[in-house]
C-alpha cells in the first residue's frame, strides 16, 4: 500500500516537473519572437491609439481646412464634422437643391457666402446683379459647369451639357439652328400625337373617377415624346408601361451603389475616376442607347427614311457638318419628303422683339486686305472671348456692279442691342463677285459660304441666342481671294451623346413640371377652372385643335407653367466652374481657376424678397406689371446667358401640350392619397415627390 502511494507522488511529482518544462520552455520561445505591438504590450491598445490619433490628425485637417472662408473674410455657416455644409444630404434626409436653399436662407443679408463640402471650398451667389454678371457679362470666366467627362471611357459624357470651352463653343454652334421656332413647329405634330394618346389611356380610369398615380403616367408620356423625337422610334410607353425603352430609360434615374459613388467621387475627385476606372453612367446603359442611335441612323440612311424629328437634325450634322433650312411636308406617292423652306425672320428675331438696323461704316475705296483690318475699322473688338461678337454677311454682287469700285464703298453693318450681354453685335455686309464663289464651291464642295444665295442665316437661326452665347468663329477673310467656312462633321458617339442627353434633360424634367402643375392646380381648383376656360376658348378658335399657334396664345397656361417652375424648378441649382482668376465685382474677393460656385436657385425663387408669400400659388406673378418690378435673375428655372438650356422651348411646349390634352377633357382634384404638403425624395438630384403623386381623376362635364 505504502508503495503504491509512493508511485502516485512520484508520478504527480513527474507529471509538475514535465509540465513546468513545457511551461519554461514555451516562455522561452515567447521571448525569442519579436513582439507585434509598437507601442504597448498590447496590439489591440495600439491600434486604438493609432487610430485616436490618426481621427484626430484628419479632424484637424479638416478644422483647418474650414478656415478657408474666414481668412477671406467670406461669410459662411460653421460646418459639422465631416461632411461640412452637406451632412443632410450626404445621409439622405435631404435634397441637393433644399440644402442650398437652406445656406441660402440662413445667409440673408450677404451677397455671396462660402460653403464647404467635406473639406472642398464652394462659394454661393445670392446678390442677383452678381450672378447676372456670372451668368452673362463675366461668362468667360464661367463657361464651365465643372463636372467629369471622359469621351474616351464614356463616349455619351461627351454632350452639350457637360462639354467644357471650345469644345462646347463648337458644338452649340452646330446645334443651335435645331431648337428654332421652325423646328420645334416641325416635330410639333409628334407631341399633339403623343398628347392626343396621354388623354385617351386614362379615359377609363376618368369615367370610373380613380385615383391615380399621375407621375408615371406622365413620364410615360414624356418617354414616348423624347423616344420619337430624339431616337426616331416608337416605344408605345402609354400602352406598354414595361417597353424595354422605357426600362432603360428609367435606370438612368434609378442608379446603383456602384454608380452612385462614381457620382460622388466625379465631384470630389475627378481625377481618382481615371485612376480606379470607374464609370459614372451604368456601362450596359450606355450601350443600349449607343446601339439604339447607331442602329436607327444606319436604317434611316441605307433606306433613304427622312422624319421630322431632332434625330434627322443630328443626321445632317454628322453627314454635312450644318442643319439645312426650315423643312416643311410634301408627299409623294405615299411617302414623307423634305423640301427646303427658309424663315428670313429668324435672323432678327427674340421671341418677337425686333431690334434696330442701320449703321454704314464709310471706308471710301480704301482697300481691304484681312480680316483684322476689317474689324479695326468696323470698331470690332478682337476675336475669341470677344465681349461684341461679330459675324460677317457676303452681297454676292456682279463684277460689273462691284460696289468695292464706288467711290463711296462703305460695310453695311446690323446694330443688335443685347440686354443679355450688355453690348453690341455687329454683323457687318461684304461683298464677293458671283464669279469668286463659284470658284470656291468647285474647289470644295465642303466649302460652305455665308451668301445669300446659300441661307446663310441657318448658321445662326436664332441670331439673338446665337449673341448671347458670344459664339465668334476665328474665320480669316480676303477679299481679293477667299472667304470661306469649314464646318466638321459630328461624329457617331457625339450624335449619339446628343441624342441620349436630350432624352435624359427632357424625360425628367417635362414629366416633373406637369406633375406639380397638376398638383397646384388640384389644391387651388379655381386656377385649374380658369386655365381650362382659357384652354377650350383658344382650342375653338382652332377648330378644336391644338396647334403650334393655339399654344402661343395660352397666356394664362404659360403664367401658370412659370410659377410652377418657380416653385418646382427641375434643376433647383447652377453650377459653374471658375475658368480664370476673377475678382467678385464691388470686392476684394478673388476666385481663383478651378473654384467651384453655386448658384440656388430653389433659394432665389422662393426668397420672399422677390416672391412675397412664396409658397403660394400666385400666377399672376409672371404678369408684365410683376415681372417688370423685379430683377431678371432671379428666376433661372432653365438658367441664363450663353448656356441657357438649349432645348427650353422644346421642353414648355411639351409640358403645355401634355397639359392642354389633359386639362381640356379632365379635372383633376386631391385625394386621401395625395401628399399634402410634400416632401421631397432626398435621393433625387431633380425635385421629385416621394411616393410619387397620387390624384383624382374624373372626365369633365361640360
Amino acid at each position: 500500500m505504502q508503495n503504491k502511494e509512493q508511485f502516485r507522488v512520484k508520478t504527480i511529482t513527474d507529471n509538475y516537473k514535465v509540465a513546468t518544462f513545457k511551461y519554461l520552455e514555451t516562455l522561452e520561445r515567447q521571448r525569442k519572437i519579436p513582439k507585434m505591438a509598437i507601442i504597448f504590450e498590447s496590439l489591440i491598445l495600439d491600434a486604438g491609439v493609432i487610430a485616436v490619433c490618426t481621427l484626430t490628425a484628419i479632424y484637424f485637417y479638416f478644422k483647418r481646412s474650414w478656415t478657408y472662408w474666414k481668412k477671406r473674410n467670406v461669410a459662411y455657416v460653421e460646418p459639422t464634422f465631416p461632411f461640412g455644409n452637406f451632412s443632410d444630404v450626404i445621409l439622405q434626409r435631404r435634397t441637393i437643391g433644399e440644402a442650398f436653399k437652406r445656406l441660402y436662407d440662413q445667409l440673408d443679408g450677404e451677397k455671396y457666402a462660402g460653403t464647404y463640402m467635406f473639406t472642398k471650398a464652394g462659394f454661393l451667389f445670392r446678390d442677383p446683379e452678381i450672378i447676372k454678371n456670372v451668368l452673362v457679362k463675366d461668362f468667360s470666366n464661367f463657361h464651365d459647369r465643372g463636372f467629369y467627362i471622359n469621351e474616351e471611357r464614356e463616349p455619351l459624357s461627351g454632350h452639350l451639357f457637360l462639354l467644357p470651352g471650345n469644345k462646347w463653343r463648337n458644338l452649340r454652334v452646330k446645334l443651335t439652328p435645331t431648337f428654332t421656332s421652325g423646328k420645334m413647329k416641325m416635330m410639333f405634330q409628334t407631341l399633339v400625337d403623343c398628347g392626343q394618346e396621354l388623354a385617351e389611356c386614362l379615359t377609363e380610369t376618368a369615367n370610373n373617377e380613380e385615383v391615380i398615380e399621375i407621375k408615371d403616367v406622365v413620364a410615360r408620356f414624356s418617354t414616348d415624346v423624347i423616344s420619337s423625337c430624339a431616337f426616331g422610334i416608337q416605344c408605345n410607353c402609354l400602352k406598354n408601361p414595361d417597353a424595354e425603352f422605357r426600362q432603360w430609360g428609367r435606370k438612368i434615374f434609378q442608379p446603383s451603389i456602384k454608380d452612385s459613388l462614381a457620382g460622388f467621387l466625379s465631384f470630389m475627385v475627378p481625377a481618382l475616376l481615371d485612376i480606379v476606372k470607374l464609370r459614372v453612367l451604368d456601362k450596359n446603359v450606355a450601350k443600349y442607347f449607343r446601339n439604339m442611335v447607331e442602329d436607327t441612323v444606319n436604317y434611316r440612311e441605307k433606306n433613304s427614311i427622312q422624319r421630322n424629328d431632332f434625330m434627322q437634325l443630328l443626321i445632317q450634322l454628322k453627314n454635312k457638318g450644318v442643319i439645312d433650312t426650315e423643312y416643311k411636308n410634301s408627299h409623294q406617292n405615299g411617302h414623307t419628303t423634305m423640301e427646303e423652306k427658309s424663315d428670313d425672320n429668324m435672323m432678327i428675331e427674340d421671341h418677337g422683339r425686333e431690334y434696330p438696323q442701320g449703321e454704314v461704316l464709310p471706308i471710301g475705296n480704301m482697300k481691304i486686305n484681312s480680316m483684322s483690318e476689317l474689324r479695326r475699322l468696323a470698331g470690332v473688338k478682337s476675336m475669341g472671348d470677344a465681349e461684341c461678337p461679330t459675324l460677317l454677311d457676303i452681297e454676292i454682287c456682279s463684277e460689273q456692279d462691284d460696289p468695292r469700285q464706288r467711290p463711296n464703298f462703305g460695310v453695311k453693318c446690323k446694330i443688335f442691342e443685347l440686354d443679355a450681354c450688355q453690348g453690341i453685335g455687329k454683323v457687318c455686309l461684304v461683298y464677293l463677285h458671283k464669279s469668286e464663289c463659284e470658284l470656291l464651291k468647285r474647289e470644295d464642295p465642303k466649302i460652305w459660304l455665308l451668301d445669300r444665295s446659300f441661307e446663310w442665316h441657318y448658321l445662326a437661326a436664332d441670331f439673338m441666342q446665337y449673341f448671347r452665347m458670344m459664339l465668334v468663329h476665328q474665320v480669316y477673310y480676303n477679299l481679293n481671294s477667299r472667304h470661306i467656312i469649314y464646318f466638321s462633321a459630328m461624329s457617331m458617339n457625339c450624335l449619339a451623346a446628343q441624342s441620349f442627353v436630350f432624352f435624359a434633360a427632357g424625360f425628367e424634367t417635362s414629366s416633373t413640371t406637369i406633375q406639380f402643375c397638376l398638383y397646384e392646380l388640384c389644391i387651388n381648383p379655381d386656377i385649374q377652372e380658369r386655365v381650362r376656360q382659357e384652354i377650350d376658348e383658344i382650342l375653338n378658335q382652332h377648330d378644336g385643335k391644338i396647334t403650334y399657334e393655339a399654344v402661343q396664345q395660352m397666356g394664362y397656361l404659360d403664367k401658370v407653367v412659370s410659377e410652377t417652375l418657380r416653385k418646382y424648378p427641375p434643376l433647383p441649382m447652377l453650377n459653374r466652374e471658375c475658368t480664370q482668376s476673377y475678382q467678385v465685382p464691388g470686392t476684394d474677393i478673388v476666385l481663383n481657376k478651378g473654384d467651384l460656385t453655386v448658384i440656388p436657385v430653389l433659394g432665389l425663387h422662393h426668397d420672399p424678397k422677390y416672391y412675397p408669400n412664396p409658397e403660394k400659388f400666385d400666377p399672376e406673378r409672371f404678369s408684365e406689371e410683376e415681372k417688370a418690378k423685379r430683377h431678371h435673375y432671379v428666376y433661372l428655372p432653365f438658367g441664363e446667358g450663353p448656356r441657357i438650356c438649349i432645348g427650353m422651348r422644346f421642353g414648355l411646349m411639351q409640358t403645355k401640350v401634355g397639359l392642354i390634352s389633359l386639362l381640356s377633357k379632365y379635372e383633376f382634384s386631391v385625394s386621401k392619397e395625395t401628399p399634402i404638403p410634400l416632401v421631397m425624395e432626398p435621393k433625387s438630384i431633380i425635385l421629385s415627390p416621394v411616393g410619387g403623386m397620387h390624384l383624382q381623376i374624373k372626365k369633365r362635364v361640360k
